[in-house]
This record gives C-alpha cells, sequence and structure tokens, in this order.
C-alpha cells in the first residue's frame, strides 16, 4: 500500500495527536505502507493453512455446510477475507488516534463485527450469500470509518481516492524494480496547480509571474504555494533538500522542524532554481555556497527571504529564512523578561555608556531582544547606527550598516568608520574577532552605549569568550555592565494543555514551593497547534549585572567557577530557575525546558517527576 506523506499536514490544520516524545514532532498518518503488504501475506498463508486445517477436521465431522462441499476457491476467498479483516483492524488501531477517533470504540467494533461476520457466514448454507453478508457487515463498518476519517483530513491524507490509489499502484511497481513515476500518469501537484493569493518580488524590485504551462511556470507557483504555506502556518525556516527521486520539504515551526509533503526532483530542482534567480543568485553555480534574497507580498503582509544554498552529496540543499516586515517589534515586556530584569535593562537603555552582551545559541532570539532594547531608547534624541550580518529588521531613524565582506565592509572596519560619525548607541550584530571586540569595548569605554552578542552557553561564559579573544581584563571589567543568556521554550497551547498534579520531591528538588504549586500543565495536542501542544515561544533568560565584586574578580584571570559564584551574590537567575517559574505558570512544560536547557538541576527535577509518574 502507499506509504503515508510524512507531513503533519500544515495547511488545513488538521488535529494531531502528540508522540510518546515531546521531541519527536514529525507526526504523521498510518495508511497500509508498502512495507506491511509481507504481514499481510503471511496472514494470507496463515489463514489458508488454517482454513485447510478446518477443511480437513469438517470432512471428518458433521454439523456445518461446508464439511465436504468447501473448494479451494472458497479457501482462497475465506483466506482474503481474513487477512483484509485483520489489516484492517491494525490499521483501524493506528490510523484513529491521528485523525482524532476513539480507537478503542473503532477497534472494539470493528473486532466484533468481525467475529458476528464469521459465526454468521460459516452458518449460512449457501457460499455466495455468506460471502454477501461477509462483505457488507466487515466492508461496510470499514468504510464508514473511512468515510468519517476522510472527512477530517485534507485530500492528499484521504484514503481510497484515485490519487491514493495510483500511490499504492506506483509504490508496489517500484518494490519490485520498476519506476512508476511520469508526469502524465501522476499528474501536477497541489502545489503547482493551486492559485494562492502570493506576489513574488526579486532582489532586483521585478516582480516574478508564472508563465503558462511551462516547467518554470511550475517552479514558480510552487514557490508561491510554499512561501504561502509557511505563512499561514508561523513558520520560520524553509528546507528544501535533496533525497534521491524527490526533493524534501521541511518547515521549522516554534523552532522544531516539521516533515511535509516533498516535491518530485525535477519540480523540486526547478523551484531551487527559481528562487536562486528571485534572489540574484549563480544559478550555474553549485558546488559553491551562495547567499540572496527577495521578498513575497501577501494581503496585508510582506515577508523578506533570506536564501542559503550550501553543496551536498545528494545535491544542492536550500534553506529559507522568513522575516515578517510588518509584523513589527516585540515589546520588551513581552519577550518573557522578569520585573527586575525589565528594569535591569530599562537603566541600560537610559545609560549614557556601557555594554550589553546578549549571549545564546543561533536562534534563540538574540537579535529580536536586542531590537526591543533599541526600541526603549528614543532615536530622535540619540544617534543610533548599527553593523549587522545581515540586517534582520529595518528600523526608522536608525542608521543601518550590512557586513559585506567581497566589498571590503567588515565588521571593524564599519565600527572605526562609525565611531566618526558622532553616534550615541552602537549596535553590532556579533563580536567574532579580537579586533571588533577591543573596538566595541573602547567605545563602551569612551561615552558610547554599546549593544552586542556573542555565542556562549550562559552569561558567566561571555567573560572566558572575552579572553580566549585575547581581551585584556581591564578592558572587559571596565567596559561590560551588562550580560544576558537566553533560550526560547515553546508556550503550551491555553486550548489543550492539561493539568497534572506534581510529586512534592519534584517540586524541592527543582526549587520551588511545594505548597504553593498545586498543579503543573503539561502539552496535548489540539487543531489549534496542530497536534504538538505548543503555539509560540517565549524566552527564559539570566541577567548577570556587573558590580565592584565581578570587576575585582575578572582583573584576577578567574576560573569559571568562581565568576558563577560572584554573579549568584548578585542575586542573578539561572536559565533553569527562570524556565521553572515559567512552569509554575503553567506557560510551558517540564520536558520542554529540559529540551532547551538540559541544565543538572532541571534535569533531576525532571526525572523525578517521571519516576513520580
Amino acid at each position: 500500500m502507499r506509504p503515508t506523506p510524512k507531513c503533519v499536514t500544515l495547511i488545513a490544520q488538521q488535529p494531531r495527536s502528540r508522540s510518546r516524545e515531546e521531541g519527536d514532532e514529525a507526526l504523521k498518518f498510518n495508511r497500509f505502507p508498502a512495507r506491511h503488504m509481507s504481514a499481510v501475506w503471511k496472514c494470507v498463508l496463515a489463514t489458508g493453512f488454517v482454513g485447510v486445517f478446518a477443511d480437513t477436521a469438517a470432512a471428518q465431522t458433521s454439523g456445518f455446510y461446508y464439511q465436504n462441499t468447501i473448494s479451494h476457491f472458497w479457501l482462497l476467498m475465506i483466506a482474503i477475507g481474513a487477512a483484509f479483516w485483520l489489516a484492517g483492524l491494525s490499521w483501524i488501531g493506528r490510523d484513529a488516534e491521528p485523525v482524532r477517533e476513539p480507537v478503542g470504540l473503532w477497534t472494539l467494533l470493528f473486532f466484533s463485527v468481525g467475529v458476528f461476520s464469521w459465526c454468521v457466514a460459516w452458518l449460512v448454507r449457501f457460499p455466495i450469500l455468506s460471502a454477501i453478508i461477509y462483505m457488507t457487515l466487515v466492508g461496510g463498518t470499514y468504510f464508514l470509518y473511512v468515510a468519517i476519517r476522510n472527512a477530517k483530513v485534507v485530500y492528499e491524507d484521504k484514503v481510497w481516492t484515485s490519487h491514493h490509489l495510483y500511490g499504492v499502484y506506483r509504490d508496489a511497481l517500484s518494490a519490485m524494480g520498476v519506476r512508476a513515476y511520469t508526469k502524465a500518469a501522476e499528474g501536477k501537484s497541489k502545489r503547482e496547480t493551486t492559485q494562492v493569493p502570493v506576489a513574488l518580488v526579486g532582489h532586483d524590485g521585478s516582480r516574478q509571474e508564472a508563465e503558462g504551462d511551462t516547467r518554470g511556470g511550475s517552479a514558480l507557483q510552487a514557490v508561491k504555494y510554499l512561501v504561502y504555506e509557511a505563512v499561514q502556518n508561523r513558520v520560520t525556516d524553509i528546507h528544501l533538500e535533496p533525497k534521491g527521486s524527490s526533493v524534501a520539504v521541511r518547515y521549522r515551526i516554534d523552532g522544531i522542524l516539521h516533515n511535509t509533503e516533498p516535491l518530485p526532483k525535477d519540480l523540486g530542482n526547478s523551484a531551487i532554481s527559481a528562487i536562486k534567480v528571485l534572489g540574484a543568485m549563480d544559478i550555474s553555480e553549485k558546488r559553491r555556497p551562495q547567499d540572496g534574497s527577495f521578498s513575497a507580498e501577501l494581503p496585508g503582509k510582506i515577508i523578506d527571504l533570506r536564501v542559503a544554498t550550501n553543496p551536498s552529496v545528494q545535491g544542492e540543499r536550500m534553506m529559507m529564512r522568513l522575516l515578517d516586515r510588518t509584523q513589527g517589534l516585540i515589546a520588551m515586556e513581552n519577550l518573557g523578561l522578569t520585573k527586575r530584569m525589565q528594569d535591569e535593562m530599562g537603566k541600560f537603555a537610559a545609560s549614557p555608556n556601557g555594554m550589553l552582551i546578549a549571549t545564546g545559541p543561533t536562534g534563540h532570539g538574540k537579535t529580536t531582544s536586542l531590537y526591543a532594547l533599541l526600541n526603549r531608547i528614543d532615536a530622535f534624541q540619540r544617534n543610533i547606527v548599527t553593523v549587522e550580518d545581515p540586517i534582520e529588521y529595518h528600523l526608522d531613524n536608525i542608521s543601518q550598516t550590512p557586513i559585506n565582506v567581497k566589498a571590503g565592509i567588515t565588521f571593524a572596519g564599519t565600527l572605526r568608520s562609525m565611531l566618526r560619525q558622532d553616534p550615541d548607541v552602537i549596535l553590532i550584530g556579533e563580536i567574532r574577532d579580537s579586533e571588533t571586540a577591543t573596538i566595541a569595548m573602547q567605545a563602551a569605554m569612551t561615552g558610547h552605549l554599546v549593544i552586542t552578542t556573542i555565542h556562549t552557553p550562559d552569561a558567566s561564559s561571555a567573560v572566558f569568550r572575552l579572553l580566549d579573544l585575547g581581551i585584556e581584563p581591564y578592558l572587559i571589567s571596565s567596559a561590560v555592565t551588562h550580560v544576558t543568556s537566553q533560550r526560547l521554550v515553546r508556550v503550551l497551547c491555553n486550548n489543550c494543555k492539561a493539568p497534572y498534579r506534581p510529586n512534592k520531591s519534584f517540586l524541592e528538588k527543582a526549587g520551588l514551593p511545594a505548597d504553593k504549586i498545586e498543579v503543573l500543565y503539561k502539552s496535548v495536542g489540539c487543531e489549534r497547534c496542530q497536534g504538538t501542544g505548543f503555539y509560540g515561544r517565549i524566552g527564559v533568560f539570566e541577567l548577570l549585572v556587573m558590580n565592584d565584586e565581578l570587576r575585582d574578580i575578572i582583573k584576577t584571570n578567574p576560573s569559571v567557577t568562581e565568576v558563577y559564584r560572584a554573579a549568584r551574590k548578585t542575586g542573578m537567575r539561572t536559565l533553569e530557575e527562570d524556565g521553572l517559574l515559567k512552569v509554575a505558570r503553567g506557560i510551558t512544560s517540564v520536558k520542554e525546558l529540559l529540551r532547551v536547557t538540559r541544565g543538572e538541576k532541571t534535569q533531576a527535577a525532571g526525572n523525578s517527576q517521571q519516576e513520580g509518574d
């Protein structure tokens, strides 16, 4: 039978059940995969042997009509009927939960109808009538379930349609080593034919439109559909990856990659070429990485897409980052900062000089947080300049400079030039080398407010990263005033999150007040969140504020532990502790916090909770 498309059926946003592990988000429907056909044939053979045995035994006894009249033809029919019943029972058991149907009810109903049908068919004296009764009862129940579940899913996930049956035929031929795919047989996919309200605007500002029934027109139409589908489902990244005879399409939603319906090989390659044209990239060059950008206009939205390609063994991979230009900046109050952290960030924004470093992995919202901080600074009374690679948000009244290494525009060179432009506030996209770090710190010490990012696992480690770059300890202690670290955790869906009573030992190990917390929440999954149990993300933070003690310790070239202990004395709350507060408030779950932080304290608490469950 046809294998299930590896997707979460994002377009229709149909309900999906969660997997047993929260990290396994690639939910899918089960519908008789071809690899299960061997099990079906085993059922057929086993039933045949049972039938032969029953026939031999019946010939020596009496009481049933078939005892001396059953033929090999009807034995075969019995085997096929038994195989259909057993395979149908197995499939319903696997398929009912993802489509939000009661598993127990349907499996019990189908099993009971099957047993009843076998009894009735065996007692009836006419084989043809027995077959009609069996097919009516068992087949009717089966197709009743099919009709109900098909009404809940999109066309690509429906069974017993022409699309599904052709897929079964194609996979059967493929299993025998015969290539079944042809454009005439398969026809155009939904992504090639569905008209969506999307206008593609190239890097040079020209609009690209699909022209007729050509391969180029189909490719542009597929690109439009991918962008439209992504925007409708809050996708932040689109991945196109060659995989043998197809091009896999994966969407990143709330930080998790989801598989969706792949593109045929030729259409996928054409779509990649069309995107490279839109992004002003060289379509003939597939051996070197390339970068580009274009935009898409939807009703009420303008989406900027940053494109990056990279060669691989199977072909050219492509990633597109989606940025909603019309969404606006996130307010600092909505980032997930505590009241104390917001006050500290507000004090920094009002300071005439100083340096704030944001740390954390790529894709965890550092740039978004820094832009929210810039939004607190009056751009009319202060000269704000930024140097970024690339520019993610276009801000009014702020001078933004993109890095272009090929043109000789680097972080260090641009910073030197900016310091001659009388800036008050300087945002540096990332400190990557000692030269940039030195210039940034000297700027912070000479009356400028400097905001930047660096890649370290926590706030305390930022000091040692700067030391590794060769920065003198006295510069670090004098220039740096604040260091933040952050992660993004998924927010529990308010429509389906379920309360449960936690163990007291879990609360004690997590450092939470056991006498004040009666319930925590876990993810379930519903139509709104597409079965994941989460909708949106929020930050968990730790904030290190420099004081005299910390500055004195840094000058002595200390260990990480010494800096951490001194920071804790200032009242710094760790990522795990901030995340546990959000767990206690029902914002996220313990498992989600574990997935992101993997802190020892949280891990021990989570293990205790799992043992208690």
